[in-house]
């Protein structure tokens, strides 16, 4: 039998678990494999995903970028607790990555009508700007090597 559950709503964020009951045997194993699938609304209209491993555990991290704002939410995988940086403009396009090869996730933006790209590292709190595209051009953030 499924059993599906509501869990309260945290900054637009909504789960739902679904999870199957196994019933044990007589050896205390169970007689089936339990499934557990958890569905997460996450954010707002308008914001853009930028998920990337921000805490360093090896997961990817649920993250949004909110251009109105300029406000990032992170919800980081190893502890289950939220982050909250205010960092970039409207028309700035989000651009995590590991810049600085510390395993964690930089947060960054990249404004189209400049090509600046605007990093906060996160080894360091560094603030790095430095030009490099144009207008037109999609950015394609990575783990470069400096």
């Amino acid at each position: 039998m499924a059993m599906c559950r509501r869990s309260a709503t945290l900054m637009g964020t909504e789960r739902t678990t679904l999870a199957s009951s196994a019933r044990p045997s007589a050896t205390g194993t169970t007689s089936e494999a339990r499934t557990v699938l958890c569905l997460a609304r996450f954010g707002q209209t308008g914001d853009r995903i930028a998920p990337a491993d921000y805490d360093g555990d090896g997961k990817t991290d649920i993250a949004i970028y909110r251009p109105s704002t300029g406000l990032w939410v992170i919800r980081n995988s190893a502890t289950a607790t939220y982050s909250y940086y205010v960092f970039g403009a409207a028309s700035d396009v989000p651009i995590a990555g590991d810049y600085d090869g510390d395993g964690r996730a930089d947060i960054g933006v990249w404004r189209p009508s400049d090509g600046t790209w605007y990093i906060q590292r996160s080894s360091n709190s560094q603030f790095i700007v430095f030009p490099w595209g144009q207008n037109g051009d999609r950015p394609t953030p990575s783990a470069y090597g400096n």
